[in-house]
């Protein structure tokens, strides 16, 4: 979805329109009147029309009538039937790829431009619309710090940017199985990767890999013209100092051309293979990366733990344990997707777009939910990162939908612990079960050397062999090992949740409505 939101604004309003149309019959899963249409996309209805006779001859030129069938009915209007949810993507792309403006932007991204004439002799378009695309693309392309030489067409300004959108391309292209860059490229970026993927242990999908290289071999391609990045001063202090860096720097020294070897170009690889969640995945580089991040208290780490605190502490909820790693490795890949391609040229954030044409299978109030947190986190910060805000609109909204918070108990849970243990044995097992569910449940625990409330008070018998409390038999029990695993951390975690629910009859789980 983001990938063609990045370029639908590069295209002619008539392919911007049809696609559109797609979505917007694709995330209703129903049928769509033409009034609905019409009024969803402000065009009027012969209009819908004509676009919608245009998609049904794009279905059948590109011979997808067998898996996709725009259905239309007198009264209930169109729908869009499909076997599987890919071949959308597979029609929407066929789209783009069939324009004038796309064959012109992978020349103009991937390709010296020899000669307007023979790119409009080929392409039997005149050179004066040739120049009012690249006219348009200029105008579109200037919010992102990009401009077009006039000679030569050469790509000048933001380099990061520009990277983006060659990124964006190249994938969309090699997705399909399409090459436009060099074969010597192509064996370069083969064998970084094989020096990458076993460094960070990475485990990656098939769209994972392909990101990866893609995003390789723009660098490759870009170094080569002699366009190079430089880090802003948010970036350096995510590397500065950094001994994984450093490791990282080392460990491609001979697999790189040299003139990608530099500081700044590796260290954007560096930080571009962290806004790939998967990365997160393996415990080694997990721990060092959030450790590093702790220790500096970057700009990075405070973006997360300020989305936290204003999503949990200020509304006094927690989250299990399993959701906390959730949000975590998700907060800190897409804050740093935004901090490395967060636009220094745009002034404010914008959280609307194609993607929010593509987000209707998300519910209403968690999009707008995810919008204000946006808002909130930029108007707290004023940090750059939350400029990017349609990447982080679709992450926020998916993990709102991923995790479940609940009430922090205010009143606490009263556990008595009866044990075969000794002092010192009692003492670390109560410690361990207390910072297993610090900031989760407030635990009082009692043992037989403490001076006890009314037996009546307690919530949970915890003991390290099954036994009961003859004073009030029918307590919950639940038995602990003095050395408790995964398993009876999760076995007690979900009697202290029922316990809560009992307890706090009155307390719900929180929905984000």
């Amino acid at each position: 979805m983001l990938l063609i939101n990045q370029l639908a604004d590069l295209f002619d309003k008539e392919t911007v329109t049809k696609i559109k149309i797609i979505y917007l019959l694709k995330e209703s899963n129903n049928w769509l009147s033409i009034d609905e249409l019409s009024v969803q996309l402000e065009i009027n209805q012969r209009t819908i029309l004509k676009y919608l006779s245009f998609i049904e001859e794009d279905i059948d030129s590109f011979g997808l009538n067998k898996e996709i069938v725009l259905k239309s009915h007198t009264k209930k209007g169109y729908f869009l039937h499909y076997d599987f949810e890919p071949v959308i993507e597979d029609l929407i792309f066929r789209i783009i790829e069939a324009t004038i403006n796309y064959q012109l932007l992978m020349r103009i991204f991937f390709s010296k431009m020899t000669s307007i004439i023979q790119f409009s002799h080929k392409y039997y378009v005149s050179e004066s619309s040739l120049w009012r695309m690249i006219n348009k693309f200029r105008k579109e392309l200037s919010p992102r710090g990009i401009s077009i030489e006039r000679r030569s067409l050469e790509l000048m300004g933001n380099e990061i940017q520009i990277r983006r959108l060659s990124f964006f391309l190249l994938l969309n292209s090699h997705t399909r199985g399409n090459w436009p860059c060099g074969s010597t490229t192509k064996l370069i970026t083969e064998k970084i990767i094989e020096r990458i993927v076993p460094f960070f242990h990475l485990c990656l999908s098939d769209f994972g890999y392909k990101k990866l290289f893609c995003l390789i071999a723009v660098s490759i391609e870009r170094t080569k013209k002699g366009k190079h990045i430089c880090l802003t001063k948010e970036l350096w202090e995510n590397i500065e100092k950094n001994d994984l860096f450093e490791q990282f720097y080392c460990e491609l020294k001979d697999v790189l051309p040299k003139e990608l070897y530099r500081r700044d170009e590796v260290g954007f690889l560096f930080l571009y293979i962290f806004t790939l969640d998967e990365v997160f995945n393996d415990n080694y580089i997990r721990k060092n990366f959030s450790a590093f991040h702790f220790e500096k208290k970057t700009q990075l780490h405070q973006s997360v733990e300020i989305f936290k605190q204003l999503l949990f502490d200020e509304q006094n909820l927690f989250i299990s344990k399993e959701d906390l790693k959730i949000v975590d490795k998700s907060l800190y890949s897409a804050h740093l997707y935004g901090q490395l391609f967060q636009n220094e040229e745009q002034t404010g954030f914008n959280t609307y777009g194609l993607c929010a044409q593509a987000s209707g299978g998300t519910p209403l109030h968690m999009q707008n939910r995810a919008k204000e947190l946006i808002r909130l986190l930029y108007k707290k910060t004023n940090f750059a990162l939350f400029k990017e805000s349609n990447y982080l609109l679709s992450v926020y909204t998916l993990l709102l939908e991923s995790i479940t918070p609940l009430h922090k108990v205010e009143e606490p849970l009263q556990i008595f612990l009866a044990s075969d243990l000794s002092n010192l044995e009692e003492h670390k097992l109560i410690k361990m079960i207390k910072n297993e569910f610090i900031g989760r449940f407030k635990l009082e625990i009692y043992t037989h050397r403490d001076c006890m409330r009314e037996i009546s008070s307690i919530d949970l018998l915890l003991s390290t062999r099954r036994s009961y409390l003859d004073e009030k038999p029918l307590i919950p029990n639940i038995v602990i090992p003095r050395e408790p695993t995964k398993l009876d951390f999760h076995t007690l975690e979900e009697k202290l949740n029922e316990l809560f629910t009992v307890k706090n009859q009155h307390k719900e789980l929180v929905s984000f409505s």
